[in-house]
């Protein structure tokens, strides 16, 4: 996976000072377990036998395969981890989605790599790499867009041209692969502790693959697992769904990506490209490292801390693209620090490809996107004037046009859609709305003003509160980032000479001061939330790798207890990250099914008492359009495109205050039937707008419904003649 860096010895001075920064970072560490388990939500998951079953499984998988690695070199061992890693995806049913979304991935490698080849220089790790991802990405979104946009691509397009595009890219990385001699590589040599590295961060891409077959996590049922339903329509990508929410409008590269594999019968698919992803954030991190002058194994501990906590794992776990903008974002910073030390216009523009990619896959990643494009103008002005310029690589104005493209026509979706280049909160879109870009009716947003936000001193003093207390955030006690990270800033805070030199200093800065910025953003005066962990994945890189470069070195005794805290990081993952505990209640075998999706969805609307609703609306098409008061997050698992009253009530109440408001709302979002429960009913505020809708449509006025059904206790009425045959098939079933 990655060569070792030349070892350097350990004065006695510098074992002692590394090992009490690492039996300081493993106490923070068991203090914010103890928060979470004595003082937190978690007490009772700890007790499960489920919770017990997964860390055995993610210690035993861990302990093999560092035996694997430690006693077997070169291609042997790598054999062996994966025939370790392939049985124990069979034994959780996951190995056809491991196989699938593999190939996957490594085709959307291999298509950039193939366009790239090998003409770009290394000016830093793993650049190649990075390029090729960029690249692959870039081209995939190109070939996904403009099918939707020329020739209006349906969800089963989409899929056939990924499937297509990346079979070339699978191709030839075969074909590479069988021309190189294997037998001239030659076996590297790692540590002891890269190898433990290595085997635990494997061992938790196991876990998050197994976790796969868990109910789903809110905002994964919400808008990441329907993409057939809720991002591609019958008219393709481009296509406007009647959907009234924000989030169905941000930037939506990865999700377009990820489509292809969903409804394939297993959702662990998902997951299999969120740990390739995680994978790419470790080289990331790795790269940091040797970019700042870490030797290879350092960099692997510190990717450990980062990825085993719940706030990465549990979102590798989720169809959400954090991790994967995250890792840009971080090879943007180190291709920046190349720009500037090697006068390198070539690096310029892997800093826009970076950018780009990571501001078209999550919008959380503009803040550190902002403060790196005016480092870039800064670095930009010195390699035009350099006397000592390198030549410009033509190769690399390819990836940048695909990348530039994929970024414009990723964008044109947001601004066709909402008539908004940009879909924010409610401050930032009411100063667009100045500017002439107000929202398209029936588009809304629904968070708030901002009046309240604590600050920047407030976000400060969050700091310490989100990685020691995690206990006090109700709604993100899910998302802990650990502890380990505070003391590595304290660290490079205290030796700044030494953790922020020259330029390297200053970008590796600009990115930590993000942080502080983003959880006044994130957090209310009152105490409220501070934000989901995963949020902050970048300035917490920079914090391990600028705090790990101030202690300059570090003891096997030190490395070995960080360890020993990104280990602990697994273990709250298990019995915390998105409120699933474990690794599954289905007993292991080898003859575990592999197509669960179907169970799975059946279990999850069950448990929302909407199994019988979920099963006669399977009749119905895909693009039903069903509004309604239904428990969520299980309804949003129905086989129809369902969009609650909750969303409604964020920025279109106005809508259940009169027939004629009524009327335009069901006629603006092309509503075929409304779902309301058929027994007396209390929902707080939301009472109001179904009583109002209940009234309205059970009259003989003009919007009262065609015809009614009641399945499961939920009334259903018919608003469209799509909504009558779907009612009409679902009666008859």
């Amino acid at each position: 996976m990655v060569a070792n860096a030349k070892a350097v010895p350990v004065r006695a001075r510098h074992a002692h000072w590394s090992t009490m920064i690492a039996i300081l970072c493993a106490a923070v560490t068991a203090y914010g377990i103890y928060r979470l388990i004595a003082l937190g939500p978690f007490g009772w998951h700890v007790e499960q036998p489920d919770f017990k079953k997964g860390v055995i499984e993610f210690f035993a998988v861990f302990v093999i395969n560092s035996a694997v690695l430690m006693l077997f070199r070169g291609r042997l061992a790598w054999l062996a981890v994966g025939a370790v890693v392939l049985l124990y995806m069979r034994l959780h049913g996951t190995d056809l989605a491991l196989a699938v979304g593999a190939a996957y991935c490594i085709g959307i490698y291999g298509l950039g790599r193939m366009i790239v080849g090998a003409g770009p220089e290394n000016l830093y790790s793993y650049r190649r790499s990075a390029l090729a991802v960029a690249t692959g990405v870039g081209s995939m979104a190109v070939v996904l867009m403009l099918g939707a946009l020329l020739f209006e691509w349906d969800f089963a397009q989409n899929r056939l041209a990924a499937f297509a595009t990346t079979g070339v890219g699978l191709l030839f990385v075969t074909i590479r692969w069988l021309m190189v001699d294997q037998r001239k590589k030659g076996a590297v040599h790692r540590s002891s502790i890269s190898n433990l590295s290595i085997s635990l961060l494997i061992a938790v891409a196991a876990v998050c693959i197994a976790r796969s077959n868990l109910a789903f996590y809110f905002d994964s049922a919400w808008y990441g697992l329907r993409p057939d339903r809720v991002l591609i329509g019958p008219h393709g990508f481009y296509e406007f769904l009647g959907l009234t929410t924000q989030v169905y409008y941000y930037p939506k590269l990865y999700e377009l990506l990820l489509a292809p594999v969903l409804e394939l019968g297993d959702i662990s698919t998902t997951v299999v490209v969120g740990v390739f992803c995680a994978g790419f954030l470790a080289h990331a991190m790795v790269s940091l490292g040797r970019t700042l002058g870490l030797p290879t194994a350092y960099g692997l501990v510190l990717a450990a801390l980062m990825l085993c906590f719940p706030a990465v794992a549990g979102t590798v776990e989720t169809p959400k693209g954090d991790v994967l903008a995250a890792a840009f974002v971080i090879f943007s910073a180190i291709a920046l620090i190349k720009a500037y030390e090697t006068r390198s216009p070539s690096a310029l523009l892997d800093v826009v490809i970076y950018c780009l990619l990571a501001s078209t896959i999550r919008l959380s990643a503009l803040p550190w996107l902002g403060l790196i494009f005016a480092a870039w103008l800064v670095a930009g002005l010195m390699v035009i004037f350099s006397a000592k310029r390198r030549e410009f690589e033509l190769v690399m104005l390819v990836p940048v046009a695909l990348v530039l493209a994929a970024f414009l026509l990723t964008h044109a979706r947001t601004y066709l859609l909402t008539g908004v280049p940009l879909v924010t909160n409610a401050s930032t879109q009411a100063q667009l709305a100045e500017l002439g870009f107000n929202l398209k009716y029936p588009i809304g947003t629904f968070t708030g003003t901002g009046d309240s936000r604590a600050g920047l001193l407030g976000g400060i003093s969050a700091l310490g509160k989100i990685a020691l207390t995690p206990d006090i955030y109700a709604l993100h006690v899910f998302k802990w980032m650990g502890a380990a990270w505070l003391v590595f800033l304290v660290a490079a805070v205290i030796r700044p000479d030494r953790a922020f030199p020259g330029f390297r200093g200053v970008v590796s800065l600009i990115c930590i001061l993000v942080t502080p910025l983003l959880l006044g953003f994130n957090a209310w005066a009152d105490g409220g939330p501070a934000g989901d962990g995963n949020y902050f994945m970048v300035s917490i890189a920079f914090f391990y790798v600028c705090g790990a470069v101030a202690v300059r070195r570090f003891s096997r005794l030190s490395l070995f207890i960080l360890l020993t805290c990104a280990f602990s990081g697994g273990v709250v993952y298990l019995f915390s990250a998105n409120w699933n505990i474990g690794t599954g209640i289905r007993p292991l075998s080898v003859v575990n099914p592999v197509f669960d999706e179907e169970k799975q969805v059946e279990s999850f609307l069950e448990g929302g008492k909407l199994g019988v609703v979920g099963k006669r609306l399977s009749h119905c098409g895909r693009h039903t359009r069903m509004i309604g008061e239904l428990r969520t997050p299980e309804s949003f698992m129905l086989p129809v495109r369902f969009e609650p009253f909750e969303e409604l009530s964020w920025s279109n109440s106005r809508a259940f205050r009169s027939e004629k408001a009524f009327s335009e709302f069901l006629y603006a979002t092309g509503t075929d039937l409304v779902a309301l429960p058929a027994h007396e009913y209390e929902a707080g505020q939301r009472r109001e707008m179904v009583d109002f809708a209940r009234d309205k449509l059970e009259s003989t006025g003009p919007i009262g419904a065609r015809s009614m059904i009641t399945l499961g206790g939920v009334n259903l009425y018919a608003m469209t003649p799509a909504g009558v045959q779907c009612i009409y098939m679902a009666a008859f079933d």
